[in-house]
């Protein structure tokens, strides 16, 4: 009987949460997910980043509706929200480090939901003190989920697909775009340890209306990682003058990939320098590569 390493776990079982049952956190786990924010300065690229749990439980519903999260979000007061200053690489910092507060709250069995496009983030930036350069890409509300999913929790979920995931075949591959990298490979002895479970912790990952938008080709020990975007939600983002949140993504996936494989004792660096790939199309864009060490 296999056992499944708690991280690979805990990315499995978390999902989105909208509605909350109101119970106010108790202090201890406020206290460790407080202690977990603090520590989360800098992302694979160097960006520095901050973040805060906010608390808005003296605000009335109508004060709450200048967030942009009134009746989207039920049940809770508390949210996470991260600035990160504005330098290349910085919105899939924000991601990578975002989804391990997000992970973080899910250990401490507290629900949460990413929150890119319907947020107010001026409203947010008063409450987060945003000094001039900086930006909120996201933020996620926290905390006791409700037994039962409201109904717009539900159609949310069913219009955005959420529960499902693309194939292997169609997100990572073996020395060649396109060419699927086969599963079996990776628990093969020749490949290093947990990389099956690092690869489908990226496949597991969240993202904006689950585009999924990351691909990996696996070649000698590197992962390289691509944004392959998709055009019209890229024009979406740029009329409605939303970040990139299609690179949050692909930070988020970063970090999937490389918590697992720590925690499996994979060591690795994050490198920059773009490879030469075969059949890469147009929509493709090199983002980072992760490299055994």
């Amino acid at each position: 009987m296999t056992h499944e390493h708690p991280i690979l776990k805990t990315i499995r079982q978390r999902t989105s949460v909208r509605t909350f049952d109101g119970r106010p956190v108790d202090a201890d786990r406020i206290a460790l997910l407080r202690e977990k924010l603090a520590g989360l300065l800098q992302g694979p690229f160097g960006c520095r980043c901050r973040f805060a749990l906010l608390d808005m439980s003296g605000f009335d519903p109508k004060q709450l509706k200048q967030y942009g999260t009134y009746g989207l979000i039920k049940g809770t007061r508390f949210f996470i929200a991260g600035a990160v200053e504005d330098a290349p690489g910085n919105l899939e910092d924000f991601g990578y480090l975002m989804e391990s507060a997000v992970l973080a709250c899910a250990e401490l069995e507290l629900g949460t939901c990413w929150l890119g496009g319907v947020l107010n983030r001026s409203a947010f930036g008063r409450e987060l003190d945003l000094k001039p350069g900086e930006l909120i890409p996201a933020v996620t509300p926290v905390g006791i989920a409700a037994d039962h999913r409201s109904f717009k929790d539900k159609a949310l979920r069913f219009m955005a697909g959420s529960a499902k995931r693309k194939p292997w075949k169609e997100l990572f591959f073996d020395e060649v775009w396109g060419r699927p990298f086969q599963e079996e490979r990776a628990l093969s002895a020749k490949s290093p340890e947990g990389l099956q479970e690092a690869f489908e912790a990226v496949r597991l990952a969240p993202s904006a209306s689950n585009k999924q938008p990351w691909r990996v080709v696996w070649v000698d020990g590197t992962a390289h990682f691509y944004l392959e975007r998709s055009a019209v939600y890229s024009k979406i983002m740029e009329m409605a003058k939303m970040p990139a949140l299609q690179r949050v993504d692909l930070g988020i996936a970063m970090a999937h990939f490389d918590l697992v494989t720590a925690a499996l004792g994979g060591a690795g660096t994050w490198t920059f320098e773009e490879p030469s790939i075969p059949g890469v199309p147009g929509s493709a864009s090199y983002t980072a590569s992760w490299r055994r060490t």
